[in-house]
C-alpha cells in the first residue's frame, strides 16, 4: 500500500480516538453556530512594539459558501459516510460568516527598506493547538519571535487566528473548523491584502510560512490557488503521511473540556488539545530546547479541531501547478512528520511540488516538531531570511 493510498484510513484515526458521536446529516444550517471566548479585539486597535513596528489588530469578516451538495449539522448522532466523502473532496459543508482575528505589523522607519521587500508581506499560518501568538512569541521575543525578526529585516508581517483558534469565531469543530475552511479563509484574506481592502495598501508580493497543519493549509492553498503566494516556507511538515497519526495519537490529545473542565468546560467537545506537559513534549519537542519555553508553550496552548485533525492528510497532496519558490524546514527528530529521523522525507517536495522555481531544504539536528522554539529556532529564521532574499524578496 502506497503512502497516498493510506490517507483515507489514516484520516479516521482522530475520530476513533476521540470517541466522538458523528453528527447527523440533512439538517439545514444557514449560519455558523458560533462559540467565542471573550475577545479583547472588538474592532481595530493600533499598538507599537518594543522594536518600533506599528501593529494594527482588526477583525476581518470572512464568508464561506457551502460547496457540498448536502448540508451537514452537528445535531444528533447518526452517521453517514457522505460526511467523509465531502471532506475528502475538499468541500465546504455549510455556509457561514466568521470573524477572523488578524494583526498586521509594518517595520519602523529605521527598519524599512526600499525595493521589492517594501512591497512584500509575510502571510503566516499557525499550527494546531497554537494560535497567531506563536509568530510573536512573548517569552524571550528577541530570540524566538518571528514577527520581531522579520520586521527588523524590513518585512511586514500578517498573522491571523484560524477558524476555531485564538479570538476568531469558534464554530462547530467537525463540520466547519476543517482544513478546507482554512484554505478558503487564507485565499480570501490574501486577495484582500493584494487589493488593499485590508489596511489600504495593495501588496504586490505575498510570501507565506506555515507550521504543521498551517503548512498543510499552505500546501493545499498553492495547489488550489497557485498564484496566491510568490514563495512558501513549509516548516514542521513533510509530504510523508505515514507518521502523522501515530505521532498525533502519541501526543495524547483529548477533548479540551475533559482536560480542564474548570478552564475549558464551555469549549465544545469537538475541540481538543495536548493533555499533559509530557504529551506536549511528544507532540512538539525533542533534542535541545529550554524547559521554560516548553512550560510556557504548554500553559498557553490552544485547540485543535476534530475537523482539522481528520482532514489534515487530505491536504498533503500534490501542488502540480505552483511555480513559486519553496523552502521546507524540519527538526530531524520530528516524530509527527518524519518518524524516527527525517531522512529524505523533506525531499518529497520535489515530487509533490514539481514546478517550483527553486527549492531549499533544511533539517535541524537535535530538534523536534516545533522548530522555532528549539535552540535551532534562530538559525531557522536566518535560513528563512536567506531563502527569501535569494528568491528575490
Amino acid at each position: 500500500m502506497t503512502g497516498r493510498a493510506v490517507f483515507s484510513i489514516l484520516s479516521l484515526l482522530p475520530l476513533l480516538a476521540s470517541g466522538f458521536n458523528i453528527p447527523a446529516i440533512g439538517v439545514p444550517v444557514t449560519r455558523s453556530q458560533q462559540h467565542r471566548l471573550h475577545s479583547h479585539n472588538e474592532a481595530e486597535s493600533v499598538s507599537t512594539t518594543e522594536w518600533g513596528a506599528e501593529c494594527i489588530s482588526r477583525v476581518v469578516p470572512i464568508t464561506l459558501e457551502q460547496t457540498s451538495d448536502r448540508t451537514y449539522s452537528s445535531d444528533g448522532d447518526a452517521y453517514d459516510i457522505g460526511l467523509f466523502h465531502a471532506l475528502a473532496k475538499k468541500k465546504i459543508l455549510v455556509t457561514g460568516t466568521y470573524e477572523i482575528n488578524t494583526r498586521l505589523c509594518t517595520p519602523s522607519s529605521k527598519h524599512q527598506v526600499s525595493g521589492r521587500r517594501a512591497d512584500t508581506i509575510q502571510f503566516l499560518i499557525h499550527g494546531a493547538t497554537y494560535n497567531s501568538i506563536m509568530w510573536d512569541w512573548p517569552l524571550e521575543s528577541e530570540t524566538y519571535s518571528w514577527t520581531r525578526k522579520m520586521n527588523e529585516e524590513g518585512w511586514a508581517t500578517f498573522t491571523w487566528d484560524l477558524i476555531g483558534a485564538g479570538n476568531s469565531t469558534r464554530p462547530d469543530g467537525l463540520v466547519e473548523a476543517q482544513v478546507q475552511s482554512h484554505v478558503e479563509t487564507a485565499h480570501q484574506i490574501i486577495q484582500q491584502l493584494r487589493s488593499g481592502i485590508i489596511g489600504g495598501k495593495k501588496w504586490g508580493h505575498v510570501v507565506s510560512a506555515g507550521f504543521s497543519i498551517g503548512s498543510a493549509t499552505l500546501n493545499s492553498l498553492v495547489d488550489q490557488y497557485p498564484e496566491d503566494a510568490d514563495a512558501i516556507i513549509l516548516y514542521g511538515f513533510t509530504h510523508n503521511a505515514l507518521w502523522v497519526y501515530p505521532g498525533f495519537l502519541a501526543g495524547l490529545q483529548a477533548s479540551a473540556n475533559q482536560i480542564d473542565p474548570e478552564k475549558w468546560g464551555d469549549i465544545p467537545s469537538t475541540y481538543q488539545s495536548t493533555s499533559t506537559l509530557e504529551s506536549r513534549v511528544v507532540a512538539c519537542y525533542a533534542g535541545k530546547y529550554d524547559h521554560e519555553q516548553l512550560v510556557y508553550d504548554h500553559e498557553h496552548r490552544d485547540f485543535d479541531s476534530l475537523g482539522a485533525a481528520i482532514t489534515l492528510v487530505l491536504h498533503m497532496l500534490d501542488a502540480p501547478q505552483y511555480k513559486g519558490h519553496v523552502m521546507v524546514a524540519n527538526g530531524d527528530e520530528d516524530a509527527t512528520f518524519c518518524g524516527l529521523h527525517c531522512g529524505d522525507s523533506p525531499a518529497l517536495v520535489y515530487d509533490y511540488i514539481p514546478k517550483a522555481a527553486s527549492y531549499d531544504i533544511k533539517v535541524y539536528p537535535k530538534t523536534g516538531h516545533q522548530v522555532l522554539f528549539h535552540h535551532s529556532g534562530p538559525q531557522f529564521m536566518q535560513d528563512a531570511i536567506r531563502f527569501l532574499a535569494k528568491s528575490g524578496f
